[in-house]
Protein backbone atom coordinates (compact mmCIF):
# COMPACT_ATOMS: atom_id res chain seq x y z
CA UNK A 1 0.00 0.00 0.00
CA UNK A 2 1.18 3.52 -0.77
CA UNK A 3 1.64 5.55 2.46
CA UNK A 4 -0.90 8.35 2.91
CA UNK A 5 1.84 10.98 3.12
CA UNK A 6 3.19 9.91 -0.29
CA UNK A 7 -0.29 9.87 -1.84
CA UNK A 8 -0.94 13.40 -0.58
CA UNK A 9 2.43 14.60 -1.85
CA UNK A 10 1.81 13.14 -5.31
CA UNK A 11 -1.58 14.86 -5.42
CA UNK A 12 0.12 18.19 -4.80
CA UNK A 13 2.89 17.59 -7.34
CA UNK A 14 1.18 19.13 -10.43
CA UNK A 15 1.56 22.60 -8.91
CA UNK A 16 5.13 22.13 -7.66
CA UNK A 17 6.62 24.16 -10.50
CA UNK A 18 4.29 27.05 -9.58
CA UNK A 19 4.99 27.25 -5.87
CA UNK A 20 8.28 29.16 -5.78
CA UNK A 21 10.87 30.63 -8.15
CA UNK A 22 14.34 29.14 -8.26
CA UNK A 23 17.27 30.92 -6.59
CA UNK A 24 18.53 32.11 -9.97
CA UNK A 25 15.14 33.73 -10.61
CA UNK A 26 15.36 35.57 -7.31
CA UNK A 27 18.56 37.37 -8.31
CA UNK A 28 17.54 38.30 -11.87
CA UNK A 29 16.12 41.56 -13.12
CA UNK A 30 12.52 42.60 -12.29
CA UNK A 31 11.46 41.91 -15.90
CA UNK A 32 12.41 38.26 -15.51
CA UNK A 33 10.60 38.10 -12.20
CA UNK A 34 7.52 39.60 -13.86
CA UNK A 35 7.72 36.95 -16.57
CA UNK A 36 7.92 34.32 -13.86
CA UNK A 37 4.82 35.80 -12.27
CA UNK A 38 2.93 35.60 -15.57
CA UNK A 39 4.06 31.98 -15.86
CA UNK A 40 2.65 31.34 -12.39
CA UNK A 41 -0.67 32.82 -13.44
CA UNK A 42 -0.76 30.58 -16.51
CA UNK A 43 -0.30 27.59 -14.20
CA UNK A 44 -3.50 28.26 -12.32
CA UNK A 45 -5.44 31.32 -13.38
CA UNK A 46 -6.34 30.66 -17.02
CA UNK A 47 -9.59 29.32 -15.60
CA UNK A 48 -10.90 28.01 -12.30
CA UNK A 49 -10.32 24.33 -13.02
CA UNK A 50 -6.96 24.15 -11.22
CA UNK A 51 -8.44 25.39 -7.96
CA UNK A 52 -11.45 23.09 -8.20
CA UNK A 53 -9.18 20.15 -9.03
CA UNK A 54 -7.00 20.88 -6.00
CA UNK A 55 -10.07 21.01 -3.75
CA UNK A 56 -11.51 17.81 -5.21
CA UNK A 57 -8.23 15.97 -4.70
CA UNK A 58 -8.07 17.20 -1.12
CA UNK A 59 -11.67 16.04 -0.62
CA UNK A 60 -10.66 12.53 -1.67
CA UNK A 61 -8.56 12.30 1.48
CA UNK A 62 -10.43 14.61 3.83
CA UNK A 63 -14.05 13.58 3.36
CA UNK A 64 -15.90 10.35 3.81
CA UNK A 65 -17.72 8.85 0.84
CA UNK A 66 -21.28 10.07 0.56
CA UNK A 67 -20.54 13.48 2.07
CA UNK A 68 -19.15 15.22 -1.00
CA UNK A 69 -21.22 18.39 -0.51
CA UNK A 70 -19.47 19.26 2.76
CA UNK A 71 -16.68 21.86 2.57
CA UNK A 72 -13.07 20.74 2.71
CA UNK A 73 -11.22 22.30 5.63
CA UNK A 74 -7.52 22.72 6.32
CA UNK A 75 -7.94 20.80 9.58
CA UNK A 76 -9.55 17.86 7.77
CA UNK A 77 -6.59 17.70 5.40
CA UNK A 78 -4.20 17.66 8.36
CA UNK A 79 -6.16 14.87 10.05
CA UNK A 80 -6.25 12.87 6.81
CA UNK A 81 -2.48 13.01 6.47
CA UNK A 82 -2.00 11.13 9.70
CA UNK A 83 0.87 11.52 12.14
CA UNK A 84 4.54 11.98 11.41
CA UNK A 85 6.75 14.64 9.86
CA UNK A 86 6.38 13.42 6.28
CA UNK A 87 2.60 13.26 6.62
CA UNK A 88 2.54 16.83 7.92
CA UNK A 89 4.67 18.02 4.99
CA UNK A 90 2.39 16.24 2.51
CA UNK A 91 -0.75 17.73 4.04
CA UNK A 92 0.87 21.17 4.00
CA UNK A 93 1.67 20.73 0.30
CA UNK A 94 -2.00 20.00 -0.44
CA UNK A 95 -3.10 23.11 1.47
CA UNK A 96 -0.45 25.20 -0.30
CA UNK A 97 -1.68 24.00 -3.68
CA UNK A 98 -5.16 25.32 -2.87
CA UNK A 99 -3.79 28.59 -1.48
CA UNK A 100 -1.54 29.20 -4.50
CA UNK A 101 -4.32 28.45 -6.97
CA UNK A 102 -6.67 30.80 -5.11
CA UNK A 103 -4.04 33.55 -4.89
CA UNK A 104 -3.30 33.30 -8.60
CA UNK A 105 -6.98 33.66 -9.45
CA UNK A 106 -7.18 36.71 -7.18
CA UNK A 107 -4.23 38.26 -9.03
CA UNK A 108 -5.70 37.49 -12.46
CA UNK A 109 -8.66 39.89 -12.29
CA UNK A 110 -9.38 43.40 -11.00
CA UNK A 111 -10.64 43.53 -7.42
CA UNK A 112 -14.48 43.62 -7.31
CA UNK A 113 -15.58 46.91 -5.77
CA UNK A 114 -18.79 47.59 -3.88
CA UNK A 115 -19.05 51.24 -4.92
CA UNK A 116 -18.91 50.81 -8.70
CA UNK A 117 -21.17 47.76 -8.88
CA UNK A 118 -18.48 45.28 -9.94
CA UNK A 119 -19.16 43.29 -6.77
CA UNK A 120 -22.92 43.12 -7.31
CA UNK A 121 -22.56 39.58 -8.63
CA UNK A 122 -21.75 38.46 -5.08
CA UNK A 123 -25.48 38.46 -4.35
CA UNK A 124 -27.03 35.00 -4.50
CA UNK A 125 -26.45 31.58 -3.00
CA UNK A 126 -22.94 30.13 -2.70
CA UNK A 127 -21.80 26.69 -1.60
CA UNK A 128 -18.64 26.67 0.50
CA UNK A 129 -16.05 24.39 -1.12
CA UNK A 130 -12.96 25.06 0.99
CA UNK A 131 -11.91 27.11 3.99
CA UNK A 132 -9.05 27.29 6.46
CA UNK A 133 -11.05 29.49 8.86
CA UNK A 134 -11.09 28.28 12.46
CA UNK A 135 -14.87 28.58 12.74
CA UNK A 136 -15.31 26.19 9.80
CA UNK A 137 -12.51 23.85 10.89
CA UNK A 138 -14.24 23.37 14.25
CA UNK A 139 -17.09 21.64 12.39
CA UNK A 140 -14.85 18.78 11.24
CA UNK A 141 -15.58 16.75 14.36
CA UNK A 142 -19.06 17.25 15.75
CA UNK A 143 -20.21 15.27 18.80
CA UNK A 144 -22.80 12.49 19.09
CA UNK A 145 -22.47 11.24 15.53
CA UNK A 146 -23.41 14.58 13.95
CA UNK A 147 -21.89 15.29 10.53
CA UNK A 148 -21.65 18.55 8.57
CA UNK A 149 -23.38 18.01 5.22
CA UNK A 150 -22.96 21.37 3.52
CA UNK A 151 -22.55 25.10 4.11
CA UNK A 152 -24.39 27.66 1.99
CA UNK A 153 -23.78 31.40 2.19
CA UNK A 154 -26.58 33.58 0.87
CA UNK A 155 -25.87 37.24 0.12
CA UNK A 156 -28.25 40.08 -0.67
CA UNK A 157 -26.20 43.25 -1.13
CA UNK A 158 -29.24 45.40 -1.94
CA UNK A 159 -30.87 44.58 1.39
CA UNK A 160 -27.62 44.26 3.34
CA UNK A 161 -28.12 40.65 4.45
CA UNK A 162 -25.67 37.76 4.75
CA UNK A 163 -26.88 34.35 5.90
CA UNK A 164 -24.58 31.39 6.68
CA UNK A 165 -26.56 28.18 6.46
CA UNK A 166 -25.15 24.89 7.81
CA UNK A 167 -26.90 21.59 7.09
CA UNK A 168 -26.08 18.95 9.68
CA UNK A 169 -27.03 15.28 9.62
CA UNK A 170 -26.35 12.14 11.64
CA UNK A 171 -24.23 9.15 10.66
CA UNK A 172 -27.21 6.87 11.44
CA UNK A 173 -29.73 9.24 9.81
CA UNK A 174 -31.40 9.82 13.17
CA UNK A 175 -32.05 13.53 12.59
CA UNK A 176 -31.49 16.62 10.50
CA UNK A 177 -30.47 20.01 11.83
CA UNK A 178 -30.29 23.34 10.07
CA UNK A 179 -28.47 26.33 11.56
CA UNK A 180 -28.81 29.76 9.95
CA UNK A 181 -26.65 32.63 11.19
CA UNK A 182 -28.14 35.91 9.95
CA UNK A 183 -26.16 39.15 9.73
CA UNK A 184 -26.50 42.76 8.67
CA UNK A 185 -23.89 43.67 6.06
CA UNK A 186 -22.57 47.01 4.83
CA UNK A 187 -19.55 48.44 3.04
CA UNK A 188 -16.69 48.87 5.50
CA UNK A 189 -14.87 52.18 5.86
CA UNK A 190 -12.42 52.92 3.00
CA UNK A 191 -8.77 52.12 3.77
CA UNK A 192 -9.68 50.45 7.07
CA UNK A 193 -7.06 47.90 8.15
CA UNK A 194 -8.28 44.49 9.30
CA UNK A 195 -6.75 42.10 11.83
CA UNK A 196 -4.54 40.56 9.13
CA UNK A 197 -3.13 43.99 8.27
CA UNK A 198 -4.90 44.21 4.90
CA UNK A 199 -6.15 47.62 3.76
CA UNK A 200 -9.73 47.87 2.52
CA UNK A 201 -9.63 48.51 -1.24
CA UNK A 202 -13.38 49.01 -1.44
CA UNK A 203 -14.22 45.30 -1.58
CA UNK A 204 -14.83 44.75 2.14
CA UNK A 205 -18.11 43.96 3.82
CA UNK A 206 -18.55 44.51 7.53
CA UNK A 207 -21.02 42.02 9.01
CA UNK A 208 -22.83 41.92 12.32
CA UNK A 209 -24.59 38.69 13.19
CA UNK A 210 -27.89 39.49 14.84
CA UNK A 211 -29.57 36.12 15.26
CA UNK A 212 -29.14 32.37 14.92
CA UNK A 213 -32.05 30.22 13.75
CA UNK A 214 -31.84 26.53 14.66
CA UNK A 215 -34.42 24.15 13.25
CA UNK A 216 -34.89 20.37 13.22
CA UNK A 217 -36.71 19.41 10.01
CA UNK A 218 -36.69 15.73 10.92
CA UNK A 219 -36.18 13.42 13.92
CA UNK A 220 -35.99 9.72 13.03
CA UNK A 221 -38.64 9.34 10.31
CA UNK A 222 -40.90 12.06 11.67
CA UNK A 223 -41.02 15.53 10.06
CA UNK A 224 -40.70 18.20 12.75
CA UNK A 225 -40.95 21.59 11.00
CA UNK A 226 -42.34 23.16 14.20
CA UNK A 227 -39.07 22.70 16.12
CA UNK A 228 -37.44 26.10 15.68
CA UNK A 229 -35.33 28.22 18.04
CA UNK A 230 -34.26 31.83 17.40
CA UNK A 231 -31.49 33.22 19.60
CA UNK A 232 -28.95 36.02 19.78
CA UNK A 233 -25.38 35.11 18.77
CA UNK A 234 -23.08 34.75 21.75
CA UNK A 235 -19.76 33.65 20.26
CA UNK A 236 -16.22 34.97 20.69
CA UNK A 237 -16.82 37.82 18.24
CA UNK A 238 -19.83 39.09 20.17
CA UNK A 239 -18.08 38.71 23.53
CA UNK A 240 -15.05 40.66 22.30
CA UNK A 241 -17.19 43.34 20.66
CA UNK A 242 -15.54 42.87 17.27
CA UNK A 243 -17.19 43.36 13.87
CA UNK A 244 -16.21 40.60 11.42
CA UNK A 245 -15.29 41.58 7.88
CA UNK A 246 -15.22 39.78 4.55
CA UNK A 247 -13.14 40.86 1.54
CA UNK A 248 -14.45 39.84 -1.90
CA UNK A 249 -11.18 39.16 -3.71
CA UNK A 250 -12.30 37.23 -6.80
CA UNK A 251 -15.71 37.05 -8.45
CA UNK A 252 -17.12 35.44 -11.57
CA UNK A 253 -20.52 34.06 -12.45
CA UNK A 254 -19.55 30.65 -11.06
CA UNK A 255 -16.96 31.24 -8.32
CA UNK A 256 -16.25 33.62 -5.45
CA UNK A 257 -13.11 33.82 -3.33
CA UNK A 258 -13.24 35.79 -0.09
CA UNK A 259 -10.86 36.52 2.77
CA UNK A 260 -11.88 36.90 6.39
CA UNK A 261 -10.60 39.66 8.64
CA UNK A 262 -7.84 37.34 9.87
CA UNK A 263 -6.80 36.43 6.33
CA UNK A 264 -8.65 33.11 6.28
CA UNK A 265 -9.61 31.75 2.86
CA UNK A 266 -13.11 30.93 1.59
CA UNK A 267 -13.70 29.36 -1.82
CA UNK A 268 -17.34 29.16 -2.92
CA UNK A 269 -19.26 28.00 -5.99
CA UNK A 270 -22.55 29.54 -7.03
CA UNK A 271 -25.65 27.37 -6.62
CA UNK A 272 -29.30 27.93 -7.41
CA UNK A 273 -31.13 29.67 -4.57
CA UNK A 274 -34.07 27.33 -4.01
CA UNK A 275 -34.19 27.88 -0.25
CA UNK A 276 -36.81 29.56 1.90
CA UNK A 277 -36.84 33.39 1.96
CA UNK A 278 -33.93 35.08 3.72
CA UNK A 279 -34.40 35.82 7.40
CA UNK A 280 -34.50 39.52 8.21
CA UNK A 281 -31.74 40.48 10.71
CA UNK A 282 -33.02 41.36 14.16
CA UNK A 283 -36.57 40.01 13.92
CA UNK A 284 -37.99 37.54 16.46
CA UNK A 285 -34.82 37.43 18.52
CA UNK A 286 -34.80 36.14 22.08
CA UNK A 287 -31.99 36.04 24.59
CA UNK A 288 -29.89 32.89 24.34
Amino acid sequence: LVPMWLTLLLAAAPLARCLAPSHSMMVRQPLVIAQRRRSLLRCTADDESELLKAIEQAATFALRKGNEAAPVTALAIEHAGGKGRRSARAAEAVKQRIEMAASSLEDSRPTPLLADGSADGASGAWQLRYSDASEIASLVKLPLGLVLRQVIQRVDLDRGIVENRAEIGHVLRLMQQRTRAVAKAWADEPEAVNKAGVVNLGNRLAVKFTKVVISLPRILVLPTPFLRIVAKPNGPTEKEGRTPTLDITYLTESMRISRGGDGSLFVLSRVEDTFEPLEVPGEDVVDS
